[in-house]
């Protein structure tokens, strides 16, 4: 996360008591052994605009792993690692 915001890993702050992601951050107790939940804010004392994501279950990234699986399956590749971000600059996703 913070490479592709560009900021060093020590800015981004992880939060693994499920205590706290339940009381603070709201997820539910069902989704407690999975989920994804980012939290990005830009603030400059005036102005501040807050992104958040929630992803809860495992179907959603099972379902990213097939469009992923789907788009290699479909498109000659050269023998080398790819990032996600360059099949969605293409197109593929």
């Amino acid at each position: 996360m913070a490479h592709a915001l560009g900021l060093p890993a020590g800015q981004i702050h992880s939060v693994r008591d499920a205590g706290v992601q339940r009381k603070e951050l709201h997820i539910p107790d069902e989704h407690l052994p999975r989920h994804a939940y980012h939290q990005v804010l830009i603030d400059d004392g005036l102005c501040s605009v807050k992104l958040e994501t929630r992803v809860y279950g495992e179907a959603p990234y099972a379902h990213g792993v097939a469009k992923i699986v789907a788009a290699v399956q479909s498109h000659p590749l050269e023998s080398r690692c790819y990032s996600v971000m360059e099949f969605v600059d293409n197109g593929w996703l």
